[in-house]
């Protein structure tokens, strides 16, 4: 489920299988607004894991819960990698 965001993190666009996923719209996820599906447990280690890969430019890859369209929650992978540039 592809997403990308700008240098300082916030998501900056989904694909529209992650927005029929997790049944938000596109302008309510974007930003910070990805943060209302993970599960309540598993948002700090994701928000910590998030933080040192915007810091570092490590790798961000952890496995936690999003509530889906229908409310229920599902074990996903995230990952991302950066690309960095002079700007």
């Amino acid at each position: 489920v592809p997403w990308t965001a700008d240098p300082d993190g916030r998501i900056t666009d989904f694909s529209a299988r992650w927005l029929a996923l997790t049944g938000l719209t596109r302008e309510a996820a974007l930003g910070d607004g990805w943060a209302q599906v993970p599960h309540p447990d598993d948002l700090p280690a994701m928000q910590a894991a998030w933080g040192h890969a915007l810091a570092t430019g490590a790798p961000y890859d952890v496995e936690h819960r999003i509530r889906t369209a229908d409310g229920t929650y599902r074990w996903m992978r995230s990952r991302a990698a950066a690309w960095r540039g002079p700007d």
